[in-house]
């Protein structure tokens, strides 16, 4: 089956030559010069859809049979690390899990992990330290730091390392 769909702007405008994947899978196809796409799936089931070009970045969820809209905004790049409540460095995978769908990112030896995210709040917890973090993703950067305290929940960034609140 495929999955069509178009990639737009902010402001709803057509994007050309946008990126358009499935999941976190490196293949994919580019919009044309109406912004739309057409992409073969394997199976009947809703898949998540990821576009970008230049800054800008979108998810959407997708179906075989109904026209996907992915809009695109602008992508913030995370900086992370993971530590225990030792400070001692973790090697672990991070999910993150907000509106524009679901990322995994994995911490290095030093415990450190970056990517993009469209701007917005993103929850991230890891399995290896507790609690977890909803941080405000803005542009151009924001920085996080995982698992220091017994109770990390509710901590927003919004802007590199500057704390606005915490729960």
């Amino acid at each position: 089956p495929m999955i069509e769909g178009e990639v737009v702007d902010p402001e709803g405008a057509p994007v050309s030559g946008a990126s358009v994947h499935l999941g976190s899978h490196a293949d994919g196809v580019r919009t044309d010069a109406r912004g739309h796409f057409k992409l073969e799936v394997y199976g009947e089931a809703g898949v998540e859809l990821r576009a970008s070009f230049g800054g800008l970045s979108g998810t959407a969820r997708a179906t075989p049979g109904t026209p996907a809209r992915i809009v695109l905004s602008p992508a913030a790049r995370v900086i992370g690390r993971i530590v225990d409540r030792q400070g001692q460095v973790v090697v672990a995978t991070v999910r993150v899990d907000g509106r524009g769908g679901e990322r995994e990112f994995r911490s290095d030896a030093q415990g450190h992990f970056s990517g993009e995210l469209p701007t917005g709040v993103w929850v991230f917890t890891s399995r290896l330290i507790d609690g977890m973090r909803a941080i405000k993703v803005r542009a151009p950067e924001t920085r996080v730091e995982l698992g220091r305290s017994a109770s990390s929940c509710g901590l927003t960034v919004e802007a590199p390392g500057r704390r606005l609140a915490a729960g």
